[in-house]
């Protein structure tokens, strides 16, 4: 009891905005962190919240978090043009992709979007802070943007497919310098031909957990992130071929459309043309 009451006097502490002594290490030692405040920033009626665990990192790297969410917002929205949603940005290591130590999640109903972080993977922490959280932001808002004002995230393997490769490719859009994404990095045309021959069986099956997990984790008989890859190749080629269509309208776009304008399936189902026989 009297530790629940220590939990609880130390909740409230936070929520009025003092600053705590991390309670795991004895007071007095370099391991005692003084934990800042969560911090709040709205930006046209978005709302962002930065967790106190990202703050600290923040204040350690000598990064501006506030700046940094509140240019991200400026740049990303004055493209997309979406309607507000809530945000959060913390930490944890349940959303993070292992190979990054960001990721993120939207939600399919209300369109909020939710942001974590872990500092023990090998991104440094102020990339994470400077670069990605601005990829994930990217990612994630148009995927809100599809939800609030568009066909939404998809029931079908294949929305989720065209879902998930429409914001790769508004993140290459947004941020063409950034560093590059591996999760839609081409799959090899061997690899390539045989997840196309396991997928064009299951498009239209339900995106349920297990399937996503399969299609957009992979394992197995499957290589990583395979929905990922076939989504974003899906993208890639249908902006191609609709130059006035930019990757924040793609958000607005029913995946059937994109899928079939992408010419997608015609290419990986033409037979290989060879040589001259000698």
């Amino acid at each position: 009891m009297k530790r629940a009451l220590v939990v609880l006097g130390l909740l409230a502490l936070t929520a009025s905005g003092c600053q705590l002594v991390n309670p795991i290490a004895p007071v007095g030692t370099p391991e005692a962190v003084r934990m800042r405040p969560a911090a709040d920033v709205t930006w046209n009626r978005f709302q962002v919240h930065l967790d106190p665990t990202v703050m600290v990192w923040a204040d350690e790297s000598n990064v501006d978090l506030r700046a940094v969410v509140r240019a991200a917002f400026e740049h990303i929205e004055g493209a997309l043009h979406g309607s507000p949603t809530s945000v959060s940005i913390a930490a944890g290591s349940y959303l993070p992709i292992p190979d990054i130590g960001i990721g993120g999640q939207t939600d399919r109903r209300t369109g909020e979007v939710r942001i974590s972080m872990d500092s023990r993977r090998p991104t440094p922490v102020k990339d994470l802070l400077t670069i990605w959280i601005p990829v994930a932001l990217a990612h994630e808002l148009h995927h809100s943007r599809r939800i609030l004002d568009g066909p939404g995230y998809g029931a079908t393997l294949l929305d989720a497919m065209v879902t998930e490769g429409s914001a790769e490719a508004f993140v290459r859009e947004s941020y063409p310098s950034a560093p590059t994404i591996p999760w839609v990095e081409p799959l090899s045309t061997v690899d390539k031909a045989a997840v196309w021959r396991r997928a064009r069986t299951v498009l239209s099956a339900p995106d349920d957990l297990d399937l996503h997990q399969t299609w957009f984790v992979g394992g197995g008989s499957l290589p990583p992130w395979p929905g990922y890859r076939l989504g974003y190749e899906m993208v890639r080629r249908y902006l191609a071929r609709h130059r006035r269509t930019t990757a924040a309208q793609l958000a607005l776009i029913p995946s059937a459309s994109i899928y079939a304008g992408s010419g997608f399936a015609q290419a990986m189902n033409q037979p290989k043309k060879h040589g001259p026989s000698v």
